[in-house]
């Protein structure tokens, strides 16, 4: 064993990643999406401009409008409907390879994907809802709600805690 007073466990200290896109703010815990605070938006800003902010670093951007579609076989299983329908989406409207297209291609065809997949999860809210014999009618727009649980995560952290994934 050894008795050098620098050994960190784990992955302490060890940068994974750099991005400009996310960053927590280690003294209060704050997540920040290009350097906006996050918390001021949620509830608040429709998601698709949050998207805009992700994608192009302008909140005053949006997502593409989406495309008159029908998802298709829905089973109410969320992860299993959107891999289904995002494949089945990029074979029919012959997506290209990310490392064989332009940047705005790129832009372009992920926006519109994207907004597929928005739309696939409120089918299959409207599915649940239905199936629970409530309205299938949800009312308002979208706006941004992260994950509590991903908030609770970058508190933790910040605050010298480790948790696994999962």
């Amino acid at each position: 064993m050894s008795s050098n007073n620098d050994f960190r466990p784990g992955l302490e200290g060890v940068v994974a990643v750099e991005t400009e896109i996310m960053e927590p703010d280690r003294e209060g815990g704050m997540l920040r999406y290009r350097g906006v605070d996050v918390e001021p938006l949620i509830g608040k800003v429709p998601y698709e401009n949050v998207w805009g902010l992700l994608v192009d670093n302008d909140i005053n951007s949006k997502m593409p409008n989406p495309e008159p579609h029908e998802p298709v076989g829905l089973t109410g299983n969320a992860p299993a409907d959107l891999q289904a329908e995002t494949a089945r989406l990029s074979g029919e409207w012959k997506l290209g390879k990310l490392n064989e297209i332009s940047d705005e291609q790129a832009r372009e065809e992920h926006g519109r994907a994207w907004i597929e997949r928005v739309d696939v999860h409120r089918a299959r809210r409207r599915l649940d809802r239905r199936r629970r014999g409530r309205s299938a009618l949800c009312g308002g727009r979208r706006t941004f709600r992260p994950a509590a649980r991903w908030r609770s995560r970058v508190r933790e952290a910040n605050a010298g805690g480790s948790r696994a994934h999962g």
